[in-house]
């Protein structure tokens, strides 16, 4: 993936606002197997993508309006070369607990008018991969400071919008997990140092995403409404609650 370094107050000003979320990344320390997010209820993607070029490796958690993606580091020779040519330290965010960086980032979107799709794109075709290499958008700023989650702006025509197709049955299994959860509704991201800067909690809070301080870095994320009253605490496998 191609890093531009480009604030992302500037980018905002081209998208069409206001903006909602359409990934969360958490960096790890070690790897996560599908097998045991299959053990949490969660189906992902097999085999885990190789990003060779940045050092790291990740699997993909689908619903019907985020994804959730799970990064750690497989090389961290080429992860520090990559943290210094585009100033994004993953190597540091996934070693959080000696680090104290923010292991969590939120990919953003233009949130289309209510009740209409997202403007010029089109269903995925069936099949095809929901995966792909483009430029996102980073904030200069907030790269350096390793406390706050790293917020970037997705280009629309690679949102998970305008890459996911529900009416295609490859797509359909995707997002369907043992849990039974499907939709995004709440988020709230814990960390130890909460205190971001004006315009990036403006843009957070613009974006529906609540912020809070804790101890340990965590994120808990709310689906369906949280409906069925069901808790699932993912840690220490996760810094991640499901509520559901």
């Amino acid at each position: 993936m191609n890093h531009r370094r480009h604030a992302i107050a500037d980018c905002t000003q081209q998208a069409t606002l206001p903006l909602e979320i359409d990934h969360l990344f958490i960096c790890l320390p070690t790897p996560v197997t599908a097998s045991g997010l299959q053990q949490l209820g969660l189906c992902s993607s097999t085999p885990p993508l190789d990003r060779t070029e940045h050092g790291t490796a990740a699997r993909l958690i689908l619903f019907e309006n985020v994804y959730l993606e799970l990064i750690w580091i497989t090389d961290p020779i080429s992860a520090a070369h990559s943290a210094i040519e585009t100033g994004v330290d993953l190597l540091a965010r996934a070693h959080w607990p000696q680090t104290r960086a923010s292991p969590f980032g939120l990919g953003l979107r233009s949130r289309p008018p209510r009740g209409k799709p997202h403007q010029g794109t089109e269903p995925a075709a069936c099949g095809s991969t929901l995966v792909t290499e483009a430029s996102v958008c980073f904030s200069a700023e907030n790269r350096v400071h390793q406390a706050e989650p790293l917020c970037f702006l997705v280009p629309q025509h690679i949102t998970l919008a305008a890459l996911l197709n529900l009416n295609c049955p490859t797509h359909q299994h995707l997002v369907s997990h043992p849990l039974g959860i499907r939709r995004l509704t709440d988020i709230t991201i814990a960390t130890q140092n909460p205190q971001l800067a004006p315009r990036m909690h403006a843009i957070l809070c613009q974006a529906g995403v609540e912020m809070s301080t804790a101890t340990t870095p965590l994120a808990v994320l709310t689906f369906d409404g949280g409906r069925h009253g069901q808790l699932l605490d993912a840690r220490p496998t996760l810094p991640l609650v499901l509520k559901y």
